[in-house]
């Protein structure tokens, strides 16, 4: 979701006047973009953005391996406090459950290098999809 969030921006209005965290000022009734597609692949965010780096996301705890937990507000991808998403839990628990099966069977890696391209639409989609090649494992 860093890289490719389902949904790449994001629009709040600001309700009364306000000052972002930056210092900038935002006036009452102003559509604010949220670039989540650019928050990921930031690297003032992001140490290395563009490289696959799965144990970025890991961490040590009472000597096993765990997921670390993000800041939903650094990475809003599906939001945070009373504006959560109502199916972030289950997507995430079948994403990893889906992915556990997958890895534990096979590896995987492209089948040609090639520029992304996207289509444009609310959820952001490649246009020629991703071709990988899956490795049974021994």
């Amino acid at each position: 979701l860093r890289m490719y969030p389902s949904v790449p921006n994001d629009t709040r209005f600001c309700k009364k006047d306000d000052v972002l965290p930056s210092g900038i000022h935002v006036r009452a009734g102003t559509m604010v973009l949220i670039p989540n597609q650019s928050i990921g692949r930031n690297p003032e965010i992001c140490k290395d953005p563009d490289s696959y780096i799965p144990e970025r996301w890991l961490t040590m705890k009472n000597g096993k391996l765990c997921c670390k937990k993000i800041n939903e507000y650094k990475y809003p991808f599906f939001w945070g406090g009373y504006r959560v998403c109502l199916g972030k839990d289950m997507a995430r628990r079948e994403a990893k459950i889906f992915t556990s099966i997958l890895f534990k069977s096979f590896k995987f890696k492209y089948a040609r290098a090639k520029l992304e391209s996207y289509g444009n639409g609310p959820v952001p989609f490649y246009k020629n999809g991703i071709h990988l090649v899956a490795i049974e494992r021994d």
